[in-house]
């Protein structure tokens, strides 16, 4: 089966880092930033920039409450509202992942520096910000598309095109 793209989103309440991968090189990554009204059709509209109007498989990083938390987690139903806005925007399901699968217990700053250490310069060029929620949908896609293993772990690099 030939490669196709890929969007991997990390939501959050007024923006959301998005990377789009081509199989398993990234093509664009980013934080699209508005507010939350908009963000749905803000979203699609860079993934649609990005993939054309063919779409793309989304997957997305699962808002997450964890037990312990001394305060509850107040977003966490408007970050699944942004995810199933989108999904009825695209007509589409979103595959969502927790967090613990793809990251594990790695912190920020090792996983930021992990993935700038797997991605070829080509791809780097391609990172219009560096905000956490981007780098976090870089690593949900390089973790998702079988590049790296958990906790953004090198498992072998992608040539050259």
């Amino acid at each position: 089966m030939p490669p196709r793209y890929t969007a991997y989103l990390d939501p959050a309440k007024r923006r959301c880092g998005i990377a789009i991968f081509y199989g398993q090189r990234l093509e664009w990554a980013g934080t699209v930033a508005c507010g939350y009204e908009h963000l749905p059709h803000a979203v699609v509209a860079q993934i649609d920039t990005v993939c054309g109007r063919n779409g793309a498989i989304i997957v997305a990083e699962a808002p997450q409450h964890y037990k312990g938390d001394r305060e509850k987690h107040g977003d966490l139903d408007s970050l699944n509202s942004l995810l199933r806005a989108i999904e009825k925007i695209k007509d589409t399901k979103i595959r969502r992942v927790s967090p613990n699968r793809w990251k594990g217990g790695v912190s920020k700053a090792a996983t930021g520096r992990r993935i700038l250490e797997t991605l070829k310069p080509s791809e780097r060029a391609q990172i219009s910000d560096t905000s956490s929620d981007t780098y976090d949908a870089i690593g949900l896609g390089l973790v998702e598309s079988g590049r790296c293993g958990r906790g953004v772990t090198r498992r072998y690099v992608v040539e050259e095109a």
